[in-house]
C-alpha cells in the first residue's frame, strides 16, 4: 500500500486566501504535503488559468466552495461553476451530481465567538439532503474560533492556535453515524479551511489566522492506494 497524504479545504487569493496558488503549493512540500485541494468561494479560476496538476512535486487540485451565509457545499472534480443556491441546498449538491463532480458538506457545525466576526457561523440547516459523498467532520479554522470564549483564550489561541483542536464534534459523527448505519455511501472528511489571514499593525504582519503551512501540519486527509500516483497528470 503506498500512502499520500494532503490538505482539503484551501482558499487563495482567487477568491478571500491570503496567497496565490504557487506559494501554497510551496508551503504544502515544505510540510511533507503530497497532495491539496483548493476550494475557492464561487469560482474556478485557477483551473481555467492552468494551475492545476502537480506544482513543486504536489498534486494541485482545484475545487470550488458554493453558497455564503450557510449550508457551504465543497464541490470537486467538476469544470463549471456551480451556482449558488444557499435556501436550497439540495438543488447545490444535483447540479454537483450533474457536472460529474462530488461533494463534501463543509464544516456543517460551528458555535462562533463573539470576538471573531460578531460571533458569524456558516452552519448547514438541511439534513434532509440526499445525493452528497461526503461530510467535513472536521474543520480547523471552524475549532479554531469556537474555541475563543474569551479575551483571554482570545489571545492565547492566537499564539497557540493548534490547542484549539479537540477532535471532531460528536453531533457530526452522530450524523455520520446514523446515515451509514441506513446504508448510505458517505466519507468523512478533515479540512484545514486555511486562509492565511494576516493581523498587521501598519505594514507589519504581527500574526497570521490560518498560516498554510501551521495549517498543513494538523489536519490532513490519509489516502492509502495499491499503486504508485503517476505524474501524468
Amino acid at each position: 500500500m503506498y500512502e499520500y497524504i494532503g490538505n482539503l479545504h484551501i482558499h487563495s487569493t482567487y477568491s478571500d486566501g491570503g496567497e496565490n496558488i504557487d506559494k501554497i503549493a510551496k508551503k504544502a512540500r515544505k510540510a511533507g504535503l503530497d497532495f491539496i485541494i483548493l476550494t475557492d468561494h464561487e469560482t474556478l479560476k485557477g483551473l481555467k488559468n492552468g494551475e492545476e496538476g502537480y506544482k513543486y512535486g504536489v498534486l494541485t487540485l482545484i475545487g470550488q466552495e458554493v453558497n455564503d451565509t450557510c449550508n457551504h457545499y465543497l464541490a470537486l472534480d467538476t469544470d463549471e461553476v456551480i451556482a449558488n443556491n444557499t435556501e436550497n441546498p439540495q438543488l447545490v449538491i444535483d447540479k454537483v451530481n450533474e457536472a460529474g463532480g462530488f461533494g463534501v458538506i463543509a464544516h456543517p457545525l460551528e458555535k462562533g465567538s463573539p470576538l471573531y466576526r460578531n460571533g458569524i457561523t456558516f452552519n448547514w440547516t438541511d439534513f434532509n439532503v440526499t445525493g452528497f459523498q461526503g461530510i467535513e467532520v472536521w474543520n480547523y479554522l471552524s475549532q479554531w474560533k469556537d474555541g475563543i470564549r474569551g479575551m483571554l483564550s482570545g489571545l492565547y489561541l492566537l499564539i497557540n492556535p493548534h490547542l484549539a483542536l479537540s477532535g471532531p464534534y460528536p453531533e457530526v459523527m452522530d450524523w455520520l453515524d446514523e446515515l451509514q448505519e441506513k446504508g448510505e455511501k458517505v466519507m468523512l472528511y478533515g479540512g484545514s479551511d486555511a486562509h492565511n489571514q494576516k493581523i498587521k499593525l501598519g505594514p507589519i504582519t504581527i500574526l497570521t489566522i490560518g498560516a498554510y503551512y501551521h495549517s498543513f501540519k494538523c489536519i490532513n486527509m490519509h489516502v492509502l492506494l495499491d499503486k504508485k500516483l503517476s505524474h501524468n497528470f
